[in-house]
Order: C-alpha cells, then structure tokens, then sequence
C-alpha cells in the first residue's frame, strides 16, 4: 500500500525499475515506490548493498558527487572504512557506527596535508636523487683529476730519472774519450819521435855513404857491412787503434 508520505508531492504511478505501472505497490523507508515483485527479485542486492535502487540509478547517472551514497542527502562527513561521503543518517545508522567517521572539513584537510606530504616527499626524493648524481659525478671528476694527476707526476719522476742517467753516461763516455785521446797524442809522439831519431839516424849514414864513395873498395865494403846492419822493413806509419775503440765499432774515429 502506498503511504500518505508518498502523496504529498507528485503522484508516481510507474515503477522505476519495471517501468510499468505499480502492480501491488510498496514504499521503502526512503519514500521510494516500487512493484512488490520488483523489490523481491532485487531483494538480494538490496539486502546487500542496503540501498534504493532509485538512489543507486541516480548515483550512476550523475556520478554521486555532492550527495550521500546512499541517501538523496548533502553529506556531511566522510566514513574512512568505506573511503566515502556520507550523511547524518548514515553516520547514525549502525552500518557506520563502528567505522571511523570524520567530518568532510577534517577529511578534506587531513587529504591535503597527505598529498603535501606526498608531494613534497616526492620532491625530497627527486632532490636527493638529483644530488647524489651530482656528487656522484664530483667524485668521479675528482678521482679522475687524482688519477691524471699521479700519472702526470710518475712521468716527470720516470723522465727526471732518464735525463740524470743519460747525463751520467754522457759524463762517463766523454770523460774515457778524453782519457783515449790523451793516450792517442802520447802514442803519437813517442812514435813521431822515435821516427824522427831513425830519420836522423839514416841522414847521418847517408852521409858518411857520401863520403866513402871515394875511398878504396876496401874500406866501401866495411861501410856496405855497416850498412846492412841498419834494421830494415820498419816503417813509420803504422796504425794504432785504441781497445776501447774496437769494442764499439758503430763510432768512427780518424787513425793517426
């Protein structure tokens, strides 16, 4: 039977679900009508959801925005548990009652605060990864500054060490030719002497040949006897090269 409530506005005669007129009408507590056979083949979802079909097709149709999910109501507050807005009703009902309830303003706030913190721990997190890219890359440079630094240093250490060993064995090399050439002009002034005495030694011969060449035959042939005494086959002009030359033929000195 239709309740007087439902007579004080517009009169309904079409179910909203069959869309057919009332056959052995009922009214829910909400003020909606509705077939009796209607709400029982739908008995099961609206046992489950407890809830109007008028106001689920509303729902539906404008998205719920603004309302209660379950009442035509502005909402009031926000039920946690269910992660929705809900009416006065609601939140008096017992479906609610042991939820966690908070008034919109509280809900609203307490979202912004979590995305601000979410946000800017997003930014936290960007920023630190950004920073530690770059300090990665500092530290990399730096290392790479050491490592070049070192090997900069090794090579002048490693070419110090070539230059005063190269000094050394210039110093040594130079020191045993000057002591080579000592020995080479000493060499060659005992030999130009001693070809100097034999030269004189050969004029003096040559004149007294001079002056036998008058004599008697008698006295020419002491002079040839004299004469073939004279040590033959030497001469002046022998080569003398130095040992320490021999042992490095790759330099080429002039032979006195």
């Amino acid at each position: 039977q239709l309740s007087t409530h439902s007579l004080r506005g517009p009169v309904e005669v079409t179910c909203s679900i069959c869309l057919q007129y009332f056959t052995d009408p009922v009214i829910l507590d909400c003020g909606h009508n509705f077939c009796h056979h209607c709400v029982f083949k739908y008995w099961k979802d609206f046992v489950r959801d407890r809830s109007c079909p008028e106001y689920q097709a509303k729902q539906a149709k404008g998205g719920g925005e603004g309302t209660c999910y379950r009442h035509p109501e502005p909402p009031t507050s926000f039920c946690k548990t269910d992660q929705a807005l809900v009416c006065s009703a609601c939140v008096e009902s017992s479906e609610h009652k042991a939820h966690d309830v908070v008034p919109m303003e509280q809900a609203a706030q307490e979202t912004k605060v979590r995305e601000a913190f979410v946000s800017r721990t997003g930014h936290a997190d960007a920023w630190s990864g950004e920073n530690n890219a770059v300090q990665g890359c500092k530290d990399c440079g730096e290392n790479n500054w050491k490592l070049t630094e070192k090997l900069m240093q090794e090579t002048l250490s490693k070419f110090d060490e070539l230059r005063q060993f190269l000094s050394s064995e210039e110093h040594t090399m130079v020191g045993k030719l000057r002591d080579i050439l000592k020995e080479i002009v000493t060499r060659r002034d005992n030999h130009m002497s001693k070809l100097f005495r034999e030269v004189s030694s050969c004029e003096i011969l040559i004149r007294e040949l001079e002056k036998k060449c008058c004599q008697p035959v008698s006295e020419l042939l002491q002079v040839r006897r004299k004469w073939q005494g004279f040590p033959q086959g030497q001469s002046g002009t022998q080569t003398f090269i130095h040992p320490f030359l021999r042992r490095h033929p790759h330099h080429t000195f002039r032979t006195l």
